[in-house]
């Protein structure tokens, strides 16, 4: 069989059709990165080619609350800052740290109500339309996989938006509370001349694993006019 592109090999796979070698994808930290540059590998090369996986290119709608970034403090070991989803949190300045949030600020029924009402509010840079115009032709020339993420599900929910602990005691004290943020399972993403749906689509409708379902960007056309509800021209979503 003939060598296959890397977006050729991902749908052949998900379509279950016959396919030149078993998809590889995964992710690398700089820090790692940085080791096997200085193990050897060519200064040139991207790891992915280098080892012989999948290079994914995932393109990262903010769907978040978009609460306001700040430094609250800062030092040579460390800085505080809040992020665009209400959590504070201190980064280490050690390459790769995993950073240590401190405080959350959509933790009730009420706040989330107030996060909600702020992930529907329109923002035309909630989707990088400048980076996908500069970028999606060579993209397609070169054969990549593009990957459309929504980030969010029970992750996201409890290590950014509402915390852990508030989360297990919501599961148990106020239900309903909970159950709403796992039911939030569609967003429209809006352009100035379009409004996208973006919905759960998985077989099982599953709550848990919202996160985890992987969209397929498959094209991208500039368009003008007016916004239509349900023109998906642009993005089609989908396996």
């Amino acid at each position: 069989m003939i060598r296959l592109t890397e977006r050729e090999r991902m749908l052949r796979t998900y379509r279950r059709q016959e396919i030149d070698r078993i998809p590889m994808i995964d992710g690398a930290w700089r820090g790692t990165i940085n080791r096997w540059y200085a193990e050897g590998m060519p200064k040139n090369m991207e790891w992915e080619d280098y080892f012989g996986f999948d290079r994914v290119i995932r393109i990262c709608p903010d769907n978040s609350p978009r609460f306001q970034r700040r430094v609250l403090e800062e030092n040579e070991r460390y800085k505080i800052e809040t992020t665009s989803w209400g959590g504070t949190q201190k980064v280490f300045n050690i390459l790769d740290s995993t950073p240590e949030v401190l405080e959350f600020y959509y933790d009730t029924p009420e706040k989330w109500e107030e996060a909600k009402k702020a992930m529907y509010t329109y923002h035309d840079d909630r989707i990088p339309w400048k980076h996908l115009e500069k970028n999606y032709p060579k993209w397609k020339a070169d054969g990549n996989f593009l990957q459309l993420n929504v980030w969010f599900g029970f992750d996201v929910a409890h290590t950014r938006l509402t915390g852990t602990e508030n989360m297990l005691i919501g599961m148990y004290e106020e239900p309903e509370w909970v159950t709403d943020i796992f039911d939030t399972a569609e967003w429209k993403i809006s352009s100035k001349n379009n409004i996208f749906a973006l919905t759960n689509i998985s077989r099982n409708k599953s709550r848990m694993l919202w996160l985890g379902i992987s969209y397929n960007f498959n094209s991208f056309k500039q368009k003008s006019g007016k916004r239509q509800e349900n023109d998906r021209s642009l993005i089609r979503l989908g396996l």
